[in-house]
């Protein structure tokens, strides 16, 4: 049982891990807070696509400033999609606030559709690209109030044509990472990228494995059961031992009859066989039957 229990949880890990495979290559995920005054670098071959969050913990830290660039390869752009965003209100943006530049420093003009501050908790919907290959995300809060920030997932991609299968033609006509495809994560910014069947595939995949892990366990239970039954019970009787066999013919006698050997008898008697044309409801038969060794267990 032990034996299919371990192969049952090899099983699920090597599941996990293909299944995990695309997110840990094309993807990593980064605290805003960590990489301050920092770059964070793309380089388009292995890594294709970054989530960024404030924080890691559960809310952001007042009166905090923080600059963080993130660049990829000339030949691409990038592609911006807002997952959450949860940043102190004002109607202005004056108290905490987010600002995404496309290029590398404050100079150049904020991302193309984007506000110039970003506040508040209703994320930008959508997707949002960049016209170069840097991006500067810079963040401010004040000494008030703290929340839980922001996570953008920004994604590396080309213009057509998409070089064979090692890229994703997006429906918006944008080449990203084959590798990003199905992850869960809209990559693309139009959701073209994204499989709707990969939950439904993934349950029952899982399903199939538990099943077929509950079914060794208990054909295994079941084999070693028979196996010490059968090493218990003789495989055949022994000659000298006989088996009492009865054969009971239960009636309620009927007092209009008469049984035909009795006639003119006061009492019925047992007799130790069932005469031929005997009425059956007459008595109670007993016979005994020596079974020797042609009965195996």
């Amino acid at each position: 049982m032990k034996e299919y229990l371990d192969r049952g949880t090899m099983l699920l890990a090597i599941l996990f891990n293909l299944i995990s495979l695309p997110k840990v290559i094309g993807a990593r995920k980064y605290a805003m807070d960590e990489k301050c005054d920092e770059t964070i670098q793309i380089d388009g071959r292995l890594f294709h696509s970054i989530s960024i969050q404030q924080t890691f913990r559960n809310n952001y830290a007042m009166n905090t400033r923080c600059r963080v660039t993130i660049e990829t390869l000339e030949s691409y752009r990038f592609i911006i999609v807002f997952k959450r965003l949860d940043i102190e209100f004002e109607p202005m943006c004056d108290d905490d606030f987010l600002q995404i530049f496309d290029g590398n420093s404050t100079s150049h003009p904020t991302v193309k559709g984007l506000p110039t501050r970003i506040c508040g908790q209703e994320r930008p919907p959508g997707s949002y690209v960049t016209t170069t290959s840097q991006v500067l995300m810079a963040f401010r809060s004040d000494i008030y109030d703290a929340r839980d920030g922001f996570e953008i997932v920004l994604t590396t991609f080309r213009e057509l044509p998409c070089e064979g299968e090692e890229e994703f033609k997006c429906m918006n006509g944008r080449c990203i990472s084959a590798l990003l495809r199905c992850d869960g994560t809209n990559n693309c910014g139009d959701y073209s990228d994204e499989c709707q069947w990969t939950a439904g595939v993934l349950v029952g995949i899982l399903g199939g494995v538990v099943f077929l892990t509950i079914t060794g366990i208990v054909t295994v239970r079941f084999a070693r059961k028979k196996r010490l039954l059968k090493m218990k019970m003789p495989k055949r009787l022994s000659k000298d031992k006989t088996i009492d066999m009865t054969m009971e013919i239960f009636s309620t006698p009927d007092p209009e009859i008469t049984c035909e050997h009795h006639k003119g008898k006061s009492k019925h008697s047992a007799v130790p066989e069932v005469p031929e044309g005997h009425q059956p409801h007459c008595h109670l038969y007993r016979t005994t039957e020596r079974i020797d060794d042609h009965i195996k267990l």
